[in-house]
Formats: structure tokens, C-alpha cells, sequence
């Protein structure tokens, strides 16, 4: 038997999984982070390994099975950087045949089989990579909030955390996250965290991604500070996928955007993909967003499948969905 590898290694896990070639899901497992930004190259590829190894075990399957991968990676951004991700995995790649994209691509493929239209990453970070038909490929952001990027949970938690000091202090407005975070980090003041950063302090700190969805509870209680931080969040990807609209398309071209990553897919409030939504169909009113409904590894498994050339029909789709175990 003949088995496809597909990967998605974010900034803060790392999915595998192993499916066979009628679309059968035969093992999963989660490793930690396989971006090498975090850790460094060695301990992402531990991670990519791990979550391989896990996936092979409950597959039970062996090594050589494995006849093509595919690695959607966060932090493969620049040139160089598909250097340091080629030396993650290629040490502990299983299959003859193999490929490496940015994690905004895998998400792309889940809802655009054919890989033409912008994919977006809102995860614990957020990227934007599109492809047109000629095969023109642009990546817009991925980099961080010091190069332009605004979303993703690690900058939503530290922006609403800002947002509710200032609102408790009165140089803005007050915000129900206020009393939320102090209850979720476990303090009386929020100002009391700052003893987590003094040297020789034994806390772990505070993973700010971690309070994001506190911001969409708030939401949901009308709060007006959490809502105009989704919207302008929603807002500012949506300017990143107009940007790669203006470069790869023409204005009459229908162009399909594919939305997902932890923030865009399990946030539960409207108010983000609305804004990001409306942003979009300002500028391209020809557009059709997608937020799938499927884990983004699926897209690193049809490109596997792409790879050893089997057929993506609907009966294998079907089998995927109904057999891959959350």
C-alpha cells in the first residue's frame, strides 16, 4: 500500500497527517511549533518529526509506505528562509517525493483546488500569499507586527491587553476584557504582571495569543473596544489580500479567498470577517471568501496527492472528511 504525508507547522503546533489514496485519514498527531523562527531549525524539525512519527504509529503503517509529502510551513517566507525550512524537514523527510509552502498556500488548496485565488493565515500569527492563472505568486505580510502585519492571536491578545490597562487607567475607553484577563492570568491589577519579567523570576509569563478568544466573549457582550479591534483587524487583512487582488488581477476576474487558521475559523463573533468581508468587496466586488470548515493539513494532503498524480474527486473528499477524527 501507497500513503501521502501532509504537514502544517505553525507558530505554535505542528499537525501530521497520513491518509491513503482513496482518501482514508489512517493517523494524526500534534507536535509543537515546526516554524524555526521560535526555537531554531533543530528543535522545529524535532517537532515536524514527532508529529510524523505519531502519525506513522497510529497509522501503522512504515517509513517507506510513505510515497509523497507535502509541508505547509509557517516562517517560510523570503528566499532564505526556504533554506532554513529545507533543512527542517529534509533530514527527516520519509517520501521520494516531496514539497514546501508557506502555510498560507495549504489553507489556499483546502478551498481553491486548483491553488488559484489569495489564501490568509489568521493563526497565532497571519500571513497572505495568492496565485493567479498564469502562476504569478505574491506573498503580502507573513513577517510580523514590526513589518506591517496586524492580526493574528499574538497581536490581537497584546493589542487588547494595551487596550484594557488603558481603559482601567482612563486613556481610554473601558472594556470588559479588563476584569477577563485579570481573572484568566490569575491577578488582582493586570500592572501586577510586569513581577513575571524581572530577572530571576520563576513565571512562565503570559502568552498574550492565549487571550484572544476573550476578545471575541467580549465581543459577543457588546463590548465596544473588542469589536472595533475585530473589525480593524478584519480590516487589515482584508487590505492585504486587496493588495495581492491589485497585482495578480484584473478588475473583471472572479478571484476566490480562502480565510483560515485558528483565529479565522474558531473565533465566535462575526465582527472580524465582516470587516474583512466588506473590505474586500469595496475594492473587487468580484470576489467569493471561503472559510473552510476542514483543518488546513487537508491542503498539504491534495498537494501530496498532486504530487503522485491521484485524482482529488468528490468521493475522496468525502472520505476524508468522514474519516479524519478530531
Amino acid at each position: 500500500m501507497s500513503y501521502v504525508l501532509g504537514i502544517d507547522a505553525g507558530a505554535t503546533k505542528t499537525l501530521a497527517m497520513i491518509a491513503d489514496y482513496q482518501g482514508n485519514i489512517l493517523g494524526t498527531s500534534k507536535a509543537g511549533t515546526g516554524n524555526f523562527q521560535v526555537n531554531g531549525i533543530k528543535a522545529a524539525s524535532l517537532e515536524v518529526n514527532k508529529a510524523i512519527d505519531g502519525a506513522i504509529e497510529v497509522a501503522g503503517i512504515k517509513r517507506e509506505n510513505i510515497t509523497a509529502a507535502f509541508y505547509g510551513m509557517a516562517g517560510a517566507d523570503r528566499d532564505k528562509d526556504f533554506e532554513y525550512v529545507h533543512q527542517v524537514v529534509e533530514p527527516i523527510n520519509p517520501a521520494p517525493k516531496m514539497a514546501i509552502e508557506n502555510d498560507a498556500v495549504i489553507i489556499l488548496k483546502v478551498g481553491a483546488l486548483d491553488g488559484v485565488g489569495v489564501g490568509v493565515v489568521c493563526g497565532t500569527g497571519t500571513n497572505c500569499i495568492g496565485f493567479n492563472k498564469r502562476g504569478d505568486r505574491l506573498q503580502v505580510g507573513g513577517l510580523g507586527e514590526l513589518f506591517g502585519d496586524s492580526a493574528g492571536a499574538g497581536y490581537i491578545g497584546t493589542r487588547a491587553f494595551r487596550a484594557a490597562v488603558r481603559g482601567f487607567e482612563g486613556r481610554g475607553p473601558k472594556t470588559v476584557l479588563y476584569e477577563m484577563f485579570c481573572k484568566e492570568i490569575g491577578v488582582d491589577r493586570l500592572i501586577d504582571i510586569v513581577e513575571f519579567f524581572y530577572p530571576g523570576s520563576t513565571h512562565p509569563g503570559v502568552d498574550f495569543s492565549r487571550l484572544t478568544p476573550l476578545v471575541f466573549e467580549a465581543a459577543n457582550k457588546e463590548d465596544q473596544v473588542a469589536l472595533d479591534l475585530l473589525s480593524f483587524v478584519g480590516e487589515e487583512m482584508g487590505l492585504a489580500v486587496n493588495t495581492a487582488i491589485k497585482n495578480l488581477y484584473s478588475k473583471d476576474e472572479h478571484v476566490k479567498v480562502v480565510i483560515g487558521g485558528s483565529v479565522a475559523q474558531k473565533g465566535n463573533h462575526p465582527a472580524m470577517l465582516d470587516a474583512f468581508k466588506a473590505k474586500i468587496s469595496s475594492f473587487h466586488p468580484d470576489n467569493e471568501v471561503i472559510v473552510p470548515t476542514l483543518e488546513p493539513a487537508f491542503g498539504a494532503i491534495f498537494y501530496a496527492y498532486d504530487l503522485v498524480n491521484v485524482p482529488i474527486t468528490d468521493e475522496v473528499i468525502a472520505n476524508l472528511e468522514k474519516s479524519f477524527k478530531r
